[in-house]
C-alpha cells in the first residue's frame, strides 16, 4: 500500500477527483473533466457531477465551491501550468517556432544536441531568468507561505535551472517527450485522443483499463510516475512498439 503525503490539501483534492474520475467515466469523459480535451464548460460540470459522489468530504466541499476551475479545465488552472504558459509564450517571441517544432521531431540524440547546440542562448537564458526570479515567482506562481522557504538568491535559482534544462535538452529523448515539449511550446501539438503517446502517462488509452481498480491505494499508486521516470526533470516516455510513429 502507498501512503502519499501532501500538505496542500488543492493538491489532494485534484488527486481524489482524478481517482474518482477514472472509476466513473470512459476515458475520453475523463479527459474532458481534467481539460485534457476540449469541451464545453457545462459538460465539464455535468461530469463532476457525476463522480463527485465519489470524493471524500473535504474534496467533494473544495470542489463544490470551485466549479469555475472545473469548467474551465482543471489540468490548465495550475501554477505549474501558468509557469510553462508563460515561459512558452515569452520564448515564442524570440525563437522562430519552426525551429522549436524540429526539435521534437528529430530520431536520435546526436542530431538533437547539434539542433540544441544552434539555438542562441540568450533568449532561452532571458526567459528562464525572468519565470524564475522570486519576484516573478511572487506574482501568482508561488505563495508567500512557500517563498518564505526559499534562501537562494534569483540568480542562484536561474543558475541551477539552467544546468539542468541543458542537461535535458542534451541527453534526454525530445521527440517524444511531452514535458518539455509543454514547457518549451506549451499544448502545442497535443492531443491526447489522436497522440497517444505524446501525454502523462496516467492520460494515456492503453493505461485506463489499468487504472480502473477496485482499491483505492492502488489506483493512487498508479497515478503517480514510475520509479524509472523519477529518474527523470523531464519524464521519459514508455518505448513505442515497432513501426509506430507515436501520430497513432
Amino acid at each position: 500500500m502507498l501512503v502519499a503525503i501532501d500538505v496542500n490539501n488543492v493538491q489532494n483534492a485534484v488527486l481524489e477527483l482524478k481517482i474518482s474520475g477514472i472509476k466513473s467515466l470512459e476515458h475520453l469523459q475523463f479527459l474532458k473533466l481534467l481539460g485534457e480535451t476540449p469541451a464545453q464548460s457545462d459538460e465539464r460540470v455535468l461530469l463532476y457531477e457525476r463522480v463527485k459522489g465519489l470524493l471524500p468530504e473535504y474534496a467533494k466541499s473544495y470542489w463544490d465551491t470551485h466549479l469555475d476551475t472545473i469548467a474551465e479545465g482543471v489540468c490548465q488552472s495550475g501554477r505549474l501550468g501558468r509557469g510553462f504558459r508563460m515561459y512558452s509564450h515569452l520564448l515564442g517571441e524570440q525563437i522562430d517556432s519552426s525551429l522549436l517544432d524540429k526539435f521534437f521531431t528529430v530520431n536520435t540524440i546526436e542530431e538533437q544536441q547539434v539542433l540544441f547546440d544552434s539555438f542562441p542562448e540568450e533568449p532561452f537564458q532571458d526567459c528562464l531568468r525572468n519565470t524564475v526570479s522570486k519576484d516573478h515567482q511572487a506574482k501568482g506562481l508561488r505563495s508567500a507561505a512557500q517563498l518564505k522557504h526559499v534562501h537562494l538568491s534569483s540568480e542562484e535559482i536561474f543558475a541551477s535551472f539552467w544546468e539542468r534544462f541543458v542537461r535535458v535538452c542534451r541527453t534526454v529523448p525530445a521527440k517524444y517527450n511531452f514535458y518539455l515539449s509543454w514547457y518549451l511550446r506549451d499544448y502545442q501539438g497535443y492531443d491526447p485522443m489522436k497522440r497517444k503517446t505524446f501525454c502523462p502517462l496516467y492520460l494515456r488509452e492503453e493505461s485506463f483499463g489499468k487504472l480502473k481498480v477496485k482499491n483505492p491505494s492502488a489506483a493512487i499508486l498508479l497515478c503517480h510516475p514510475s520509479q524509472s521516470e523519477l529518474d527523470y526533470e523531464f519524464p521519459l516516455p514508455l518505448p513505442l512498439p515497432p513501426g509506430s510513429t507515436g501520430q497513432d
